[in-house]
């Protein structure tokens, strides 16, 4: 059991503040090997919100300085890449939601993906 699984959580499932604070503080800097092999990657063929479900996922977003800055802590997602696994990238400006025009933010998802026999959509 993972030091995470074990700290309490409130009827909501919330880990408090300082719980969450302190925890955060214990982590020690993993390994680019740690790393890929704390990855679940998302099933061949999963379709859908991925949210509820135990897939390795990041998300990053701010401005290109955060990003970039964020990115090279998240470099050993690069080794995701093999016979069995892909990664799966998406790097992009960010769109104002209601006029569709650049915004100064940008965005970074990351993750592993099965492969499969044939393309997906």
């Amino acid at each position: 059991m993972t030091d995470l699984e074990q700290l309490p959580r409130t009827d909501n499932e919330y880990v408090r503040k300082d719980d969450s604070v302190q925890w955060l503080r214990e982590r020690s800097e993993p390994t680019s090997e740690e790393i890929v092999d704390a990855i679940t990657p998302k099933p061949y063929g999963q379709k859908g919100k991925t949210f509820n479900k135990s897939i390795s996922d990041v998300r990053i977003k701010g401005d290109a300085e955060f990003v970039e800055t964020i990115a090279g802590l998240l470099k050993a997602f690069v080794d995701c890449e093999s016979m069995n696994t892909r990664l799966d990238i998406q790097l992009q400006k960010v769109k104002h939601k209601e006029t569709g025009e650049p915004t100064d933010a940008w965005s970074l998802y990351l993750k592993s993906a099965e492969r499969g026999s044939g393309r997906q959509p």
